[in-house]
């Protein structure tokens, strides 16, 4: 019999919804002159391709910047990171902007460590957007 380890740890808002900790859960919090999609779980190589359909089926007809909150966004692999910076710049091409708000932990850390912080695709601004702010 092989011995099965029990999970402690706790849950992601994905990993309660989803089941798992593998994927990522998107969700339109607001839209303005703006949509703001808010990413908790993973967003890497089992997830990405998911993750960018879902941001292109939410903001499909859109206009104005699409702000992702990545507060609830545990784990970002350099999959995820490629899906971002090409949504980035399929937004450009539309004339939109893609900001990144919310950023901390190990995601954080990866776009540090990537230089991406002060790249040209996207924004990153600190904290939770502001649904109310334009």
């Amino acid at each position: 019999m092989i011995p099965t380890e029990r999970d402690e740890r706790v849950r992601t808002p994905a990993e309660r919804a989803n089941g798992h900790s593998n994927g990522s859960l998107l969700s339109r919090v607001a839209s303005d002159d703006r949509v703001i999609l808010a990413v908790a779980g993973e967003i890497d190589l089992a997830s990405a391709e998911k993750f960018s359909d879902d941001v292109r089926e939410l903001t499909a007809g859109e206009n104005g910047e699409i702000v992702l909150n990545l507060q609830d966004c545990s784990f970002i692999d350099s999959t995820g990171i490629r899906a971002v910076i090409m949504l980035a710049r399929e937004l450009e091409a539309r004339g939109q902007s893609l900001v990144l708000c919310g950023l901390n932990g190990s995601p954080r850390r990866v776009f540090e460590i990537t230089g991406l912080l002060d790249g040209p695709d996207f924004e990153i601004r600190d904290g939770s957007p502001n649904p109310s702010a334009g």
